[in-house]
């Protein structure tokens, strides 16, 4: 039985299981595989574990890059890295950032949420104060005299010496002869 470690894509092309079903697989652990080089790499005991109907020669193949692709030594064990292997580092790449930018995001809504309900319970709180301050007001509105006069004194009319009243702007044309 050969030994190494194969990529996804390798065993996507044994298998004819896409790389994201595999990937998957491995997450939850039903595929026991490592990380290296941010590569999922997998055992091709496993793979025989899983695949046992995959011939030898085709694992021998993928092994040995004979399919055409450049291969790679990691470790002692030999690892075939291939044009779509580094494509899908870069989408995984791209997919993390992509979720940290979520999560950032996702943290903002939460603090615009807090702020929205701060300024929800401060309004509440200044409509009781304008409803207190209106009751205040009727209160004091009903403390108030409900009519109020002014109290003038007003000067008694002038008279001349016969007791006819003089008209106000000529009074003082009078007040001489009195």
């Amino acid at each position: 039985m050969p030994e190494g470690l194969l990529t996804l894509s390798s065993v996507e092309r044994l298998t004819k299981v896409t790389r994201l079903t595999l990937r998957r697989r491995c997450e939850k652990g039903i595929i026991s595989a490592k990380i290296h080089s941010g590569r999922t790499l997998i055992p091709v005991s496993e793979v025989l574990r899983l695949w046992p109907n995959i011939p030898g020669e085709a694992i021998e193949k993928e092994l040995t890059g004979s399919h055409g692709k450049p291969d790679n030594q990691t470790s002692g064990q030999q690892v075939i890295t291939t044009q779509s292997d580094n494509q899908e580092n870069e989408l995984t790449r791209i997919i993390e950032q992509q979720k940290q930018m979520i999560n950032n995001q996702n943290e903002i809504i939460q603090l615009l949420k807090a702020q929205i309900g701060q300024l929800t319970d401060d309004k509440a709180m200044l409509v009781r104060q304008i409803e207190q301050l209106r009751d205040d007001y009727r209160m004091f509105t009903r403390l108030l005299p409900q009519s109020t006069t002014v109290k003038t004194q007003k000067r008694p009319q002038a008279r001349d010496e016969n007791g006819r009243f003089i008209p106000k702007g000529a009074a003082s044309l009078f007040e001489g002869n009195s």
